[in-house]
């Protein structure tokens, strides 16, 4: 198998890797690796060594051209221009000498510093982000090559004799080519604006002036005290005079010693302040004393009220970082007697769509959270594009809220080609409307000579909306009209905060005790190194808050990427396949505290992107998987858990299972099978073609069709789950699997009457996705999370942010709250042990910048009371570990009210597929006094041997904390 080799499109930017996927020339391109294009020219920024506590520098101001670049701990700044030749790319100039960073295109060769690219050397590079917002790797144009730190511990004033250019792929993963980018230029600040400006290490708390020694303090947030409103007074080289409203007197210290505490004085010219975003973005800011080597600070980090204001050495810490919030001034000024020109008649308690005179196409926000970026879109049928207008603080003005990020409309500079973003704080804008029922939206602050401006008249979708001069031409008009509304109610299910992880997971499995195992591939953020290992985490989210912990998997020789999965009747999780395409691994959850990873059986065909199925005797059912181990047909083979063999089952081949039309043939279209046992003792073949089939494994096994979703498309990515007794549900997916049409079609496939099949289409989706991943929960309702609207692989652009629950007893689907967090092409979902859904993943692209290292918990409708608070739930006090098929057990409760009880197995996912989990509904006598006689089904195809959760809910339909049981055929 080739290494990945970068490669450049026609438009200069690095666009694809080139991924050998098989001995037979089956060629994918696999990961998409645009420039980041968002530093702002003119602003200074650090490149520091991530794995280090340097930065990148010039020796002094005085160096030559050729002179090496060095790591110091006290950096210098660099400047980034565009480049003009290649899009996407910048020079890196120096802010002391205007010097470029240079580098020839051969492996092993230093950074330097030159006038610019000569035919030795090049000046134009790309930021390729890393898994962090502001860590990049630095590629030079044109190569495969990146700035590299060797070695993992880095000397100051290492010259880069030792610091090359590496290949970009980082292939040992240690972090050398991690590059954090720190905008260090200080802010402006608005002078007509009066601000509270409030410490961030205490909540709640304000600075203060106490009255008697005029000390500035800090003290708890008081609204009605102009003691705590401070102006600025502007002087020169960005410096400020901080004066305190109530007072007139300015922040002042006696000397340029450390910890002198900070008083009110008269405002003199050598008491002077700038203010500096700090380094980790989170819109805070230091205070730093003009000519003196000086930071405000909060003394000793004290929440203490009285704590006193004095100086200390600049630092990190969070005593160093103020919020300015704007205040209203002590004395407003009159409110406007004359009509405003700005249209006023807006219906406050709906969202707009504003839609672009030049296009048609509506203002949208981007759903990647590491963008505030505004552009113009062809669909307006979802959150991004609603914008929900509230009255300003100005007369006859609008603060415009995104119905889907809940960030206001703002813009970076008053300039023409100002890009327009998302902020926190609301930003006043006026309606100017014309004859033809347009308008301009316009800027309260531009004084009318500004208006929203979709770039260059751009026609195409994604075209970037900013701010430019009125003109009068179409592409500044916009249509403002009502938008459908999603009815997301109080109760509708909460997101509880980001969890994060030290790798992207791109595969998990439920594991008996509640805790989740997932993994990545050979490396933790992207799946195109290869290796014969596997980076792993195990989270237990039944903690508060929840805890995790990691292994580097080697032992079984087995880059565990791209698998198939498939949970054993004992409990432990069968990996096959993937990168390393025919070898296996088996995890026992039950060897010590991270469980033990054995190597298991090879399969006889290599496979990757297969299904597995468990099977009514016990036994794995895998199929298909042509996107390692060669493209060609392969069809299903079974494992005997307790032989430890492999068996071909040369009746099955995929020919008939994969009745699609992806561009890409075999190489795709034998992914990802939804396979389900069935009541009948037969495999069903739920697609994702629109033919469906049936599976008979007896002898060498056959393949007979059953039936086709008419109306539906091939859905490549999509999903299905087993919410009842024979009975799936199908979503979503593609025509496909990296192009075409997605569809947010759903479909109701009945398999309990022989091998008749009963195909019913319902009601479709709120949104198209593919890429998305369905989870069944204990009542029969589904939720379905993340996904995009495209097709494209590694793209947070179209991600489907809000989650949807599907009512079995409706046919309907509710939109549910929004993550914060885009899951698009290798994410994860899968039910938790207390009834919530965790959601994960999302990349494993490596510098891509779609890498999500993190998940989110769903807290689910049937989980909150009317009022959005937490139900009080059912409990199990007591059920058996272990119980047979077709027989009944008791169960316990802490009431005597009636309850219904389902039972869930444990399930395994990967790529939207999990043929593991399956809801199988128990019938209950209530014998009273809180004691239940629960029935399992006597079909062996229908309740598979196997570990399951017991769920137990009340009237009220909600449900306890599971117990784990075992299904047994004897």
């Amino acid at each position: 198998m080739l290494a990945p080799l970068l490669s450049r499109s026609n438009d200069s930017r690095y666009t694809v890797y080139l991924r050998w996927a098989a001995f037979f020339g089956c060629i994918v391109l696999s990961k998409s690796q645009n420039c980041y294009d968002g530093f702002e020219e003119g602003m200074v920024y650090q490149l520091a060594a991530r794995h280090t506590a340097f930065a990148m520098r010039l020796e002094s101001s005085s160096v030559e051209i050729d002179s090496a670049v060095v790591l110091k701990a006290d950096s210098a700044g660099w400047r980034f221009e565009k480049d003009p030749d290649y899009p996407g790319h910048y020079n890196i100039i120096s802010a002391w000498n205007d010097l470029r960073l240079v580098a020839s295109s051969d492996e092993n060769q230093p950074i330097t510093v030159g006038a610019g690219s000569s035919g030795a050397t090049r000046d134009a590079w790309c930021f390729l982000r890393k898994k962090s917002k502001d860590v990049f790797s630095i590629a030079l144009q044109g190569t495969n090559l990146a700035i590299d730190v060797s070695g993992e511990l880095v000397e100051e004033d290492t010259p880069t004799d030792t610091w090359p250019l590496k290949d970009a792929n980082d292939e040992d993963d240690k972090g050398n080519q991690d590059f954090k980018v720190i905008q260090t230029s200080c802010s402006i600040i608005d002078t007509n604006e009066v601000f509270r400006l409030v410490p961030r290490h205490a909540a709640g708390k304000a600075l203060d002036v106490d009255p008697v020694d005029l000390l500035v303090i800090q003290n708890e947030s008081d609204d009605s005290l102009d003691s705590q409103k401070w102006v600025f007074q502007a002087s020169t080289d960005g410096y400020y005079n901080i004066v305190n409203e109530k007072h007139k007197l300015a922040m002042s210290l006696a000397s340029s010693y450390q910890f002198e505490a900070v008083t009110l004085s008269r405002i003199q010219d050598d008491d002077l302040y700038k203010f500096c975003p700090r380094n980790n973005y989170d819109g805070s800011f230091q205070i730093l004393v003009k000519g003196r080597d000086l930071a405000l600070d909060v003394s000793g980090s004290s929440p203490v009220d009285g704590t006193v204001l004095w100086s200390d050495t600049p630092s990190n810490d969070l005593s160093q970082a103020f919020e300015f919030r704007p205040e209203s001034l002590s004395s407003p000024t009159a409110s406007p007697t004359a009509p405003s020109p700005c249209d006023t008649s807006f219906d406050t308690s709906v969202p707009y769509s504003f839609s672009a005179m030049h296009s048609g196409k509506v203002l949208a926000v981007s759903v990647n959270p590491y963008s505030a970026m505004v552009f113009q879109t062809t669909s307006d049928d979802d959150l991004a594009t609603q914008w929900q207008l509230e009255r300003g603080s100005t007369f006859g003005h609008y603060a415009i809220k995104n119905a889907l990020t809940d960030l206001y409309l703002n813009y970076d500079l008053m300039q023409n080609g100002g890009d327009i973003t998302q902020d926190t704080n609301p930003t006043n804008w006026c309606f100017l409307p014309d004859e033809s029922g347009y308008h301009n939206i316009v800027p309260e602050a531009g004084n009318g000579e500004y208006a929203i401006d979709i770039s260059a008249s751009n026609q195409d979708d994604g075209a970037k909306a900013v701010l430019y001069k009125r003109s009068g031409a179409t592409n500044q008009n916009f249509l403002l009209a009502k938008s459908v509304q999603y009815s997301i109610v109080n109760a509708a299910g909460v997101w509880e905060p980001v969890i994060d992880l030290d790798l992207v997971p791109a595969a998990a499995a439920n594991l008996p005790d509640g805790r989740i195992v997932m993994w990545s591939a050979a490396a933790r953020y992207d799946f195109a190194d290869g290796g014969g290992k596997t980076f792993s985490t195990i989270l237990d989210p039944m903690q508060s808050p929840p805890q995790h912990s990691g292994a580097n998997l080697e032992n079984t020789h087995h880059d565990m990427f791209c698998p198939g999965t498939a949970v054993f009747e004992d409990g432990r999780v069968f990996i096959t396949g993937g990168t390393d395409s025919k070898v296996t691994t088996i995890y026992n959850p039950f060897q010590g505290q991270l469980g033990e990873w054995i190597e298991g059986p090879q399969m006889n065909v290599g496979r990757g992107y297969h299904s597995m199925a468990p099977l009514e005797d016990g036994t794995i059912l895998t199929v298909g998987g042509s996107w390692s181990g060669g493209c060609m047909e392969k069809g299903a083979e079974v494992f005997d858990v307790a032989t430890g063999e492999w068996t071909l089952k040369t009746g099955i081949l995929t020919e008939p299972m994969m009745n699609t039309n992806d561009v890409q043939g075999i190489y795709r279209a034998d992914n990802h099978m939804w396979l389900w046992t069935a009541p009948n003792g037969l495999v069903f073949h739920a697609g994702p073609s629109i033919t469906m089939n049936w599976l008979d494994v007896s002898g060498d096994g056959s393949v007979t069709f059953a039936a086709s979703r008419t109306g539906d498309i091939d859905s490549m990515m999509g999903c299905t789950v087993m919410f009842d007794i024979g009975k799936l549900l199908k979503v979503g997916g593609a025509e496909s699997y990296e192009s075409g049409a997605t569809t947010n079609s759903a479909y109701v496939i009945d398999i309990n009457n022989g091998m008749d099949v009963d195909v019913q289409r319902i009601g479709d989706m709120t949104f198209p996705r593919s890429k998305a991943n369905a989870v069944v929960l204990p009542n029969g309702h589904v939720v379905v999370v993340g996904g995009t609207k495209t097709t494209q692989l590694f793209s947070d652009e179209t991600a489907v942010l809000n989650a949807e629950i599907w009512d079995p007893n409706t046919n309907e689907f509710s939109v549910l709250p929004a993550m914060k967090i885009p899951r698009n092409y290798h994410s994860i979902a899968i039910l938790l042990k207390d009834g919530r859904v965790l959601s994960g993943g999302g990349g494993l692209c490596g510098a891509c910048g779609m890498n999500h290292a993190n998940v989110e918990i769903l807290v689910p409708p049937y989980l909150l009371d009317s009022n959005g608070n937490p139900a009080t739930r059912p409990v199990i006090m007591s059920a058996p570990s272990s119980v047979t098929i077709g027989k009944t057990f008791n169960v316990q409760m802490d009431t005597s009210g009636d309850h219904t009880f389902a039972i869930m197995r444990l399930g395994a996912v990967t790529h939207s597929t999990n043929n593991d989990a399956r809801r199988i509904p128990l019938e209950s006598k209530n014998n009273g006094g809180g004691t239940f006689e629960v029935a399992v089904p006597t079909n062996p195809s229908v309740a598979l041997r196997g570990l399951y959760f017991l769920f137990a809910m009340n009237e009220d339909g909600v449900p306890s904390v599971a117990e784990t049981v075992s299904l047994t055929s004897n």
